[in-house]
């Protein structure tokens, strides 16, 4: 079993911060739609606000995950844990008023969970908490 270095991602580790990026690339796509559909909404700015915090934070976590940063996985496991009912369950109530933006949250929420996924297997852990990954 050869080793990697401590600075090299694992593949998986390297996929699902590209994965987490493309979750983050969904929600600004989500956000644009948002915005052209409530257009008439006055306090629109500072929903975009906030939604360009959520943004630049997501970003920083996924990429102090590539610089091997353990507290930002786990950051990002609670940020999954608490979105799951909080977002995603009512978009089943609401898919058919947007379908659009709910769809693509649904495809958001599981690449997000695909990208846990990876994050969580033990040759990702082991970089995580040792720096060394296994083959394999």
């Amino acid at each position: 079993m050869t080793q990697q270095l401590a600075s090299e991602l694992p593949k998986k580790v390297d996929i699902a911060v590209k994965l987490l990026y493309g979750v983050v690339a969904l929600g600004i796509l989500r956000a644009a739609i948002n915005a052209i559909n409530h257009i008439d909404v006055r306090s629109l700015g500072l929903v975009h606000l906030g939604h360009a915090l959520i943004f630049v934070v997501s970003s920083y976590f996924i990429y102090k995950i590539s610089k091997q940063q353990n507290w930002a996985r786990i950051a990002v496991l609670v940020i999954l844990i608490v979105d799951i009912p909080l977002t995603v369950l009512p978009m089943f109530d609401s898919i058919k008023h947007s379908p659009l933006n709910n769809g693509l949250g649904l495809i958001q929420a599981v690449i997000f969970i695909a990208a846990m996924v990876l994050l969580y297997r033990p040759e990702a852990s082991r970089w995580f908490n040792n720096g060394e990954v296994g083959e394999g």
